[in-house]
């Protein structure tokens, strides 16, 4: 697909237009050939958050919190800021899309992000698993449909992701669908009115003992591992 297709194709899915109304990604185990459904990447819209029957907002802000070290930027959060956000950031935006983590009974248990989406590359962003259920591996079922979507459907080149290189957890995770570490960036601290951020422009506040972290995997490895 063309830049002006994907960015087209995520905007109608965002505004719920047409044949993208219904629009979900299913979360498949299908090793051994099972394909089976274990969850669903259901997108943040503009009438999830009319009606927000889920409590997406709310949602979407508690699990920020518990995972607030892991972010550039740390401030003090609220439902109104995430509601700023969703409606002014990531709902106008055509290159960037935000999903519910959907376990196979339709309970949000996460949220997973694309950004910067072209025909060459995106990023993974936004990863969070906040509460309990579903398939024990769901959220690495989720990168992989994902990344399916992302390459077979869209036809983008490479996929990336930023991430700070004490989170190991989640590093392994990425290690394991095939990510590799492609550069790191020393951090510098710098406190701010509500909180601080972290920067790789050296000198900008104190230095921290762990980097950031940049992740890559092209197209071509990915299928030759998994399709």
């Amino acid at each position: 697909m063309t830049n002006l297709e994907i960015h087209q194709l995520i905007e109608d899915i965002k505004q719920n237009h047409n044949e993208c109304k219904d629009f979900r990604i299913s979360i498949l185990n299908d090793e051994e050939k099972k394909k089976e459904i274990v969850g669903y990447l259901k997108p943040i819209t503009k009438n999830v958050l009319l009606d927000d029957e889920q409590g997406v907002i709310s949602l979407l802000t508690k699990w920020r919190r518990m995972f607030a070290k892991f972010f550039l930027t740390q401030f003090v959060l609220s439902n109104e800021r995430t509601e700023r956000w969703l409606n002014q950031i990531v709902l106008p935006s055509r290159d960037r899309i935000l999903f519910l983590v959907c376990t196979s009974d339709h309970k949000a248990i996460g949220n997973f992000g694309l950004c910067n989406v072209n025909s060459e590359s995106a990023e993974l962003d936004n990863l969070i698993r906040g509460e309990k259920g579903g398939d024990p591996q769901l959220i690495y079922y989720s990168e992989l449909s994902l990344l399916k979507w992302l390459f077979l459907d869209l036809g983008v080149k490479t996929a990336c992701l930023h991430i700070f290189s004490n989170n190991s957890k989640t590093i392994s995770l990425h290690e394991k669908v095939g990510f590799v570490v492609t550069q790191e960036y020393k951090l510098w601290e710098q406190k701010t009115d509500e909180g601080k951020r972290y920067s790789i422009v050296e000198g900008e506040g104190q230095p921290v003992d762990f980097c950031y972290l940049e992740m890559n995997l092209d197209r071509e490895s990915f299928i030759s591992r998994y399709c």
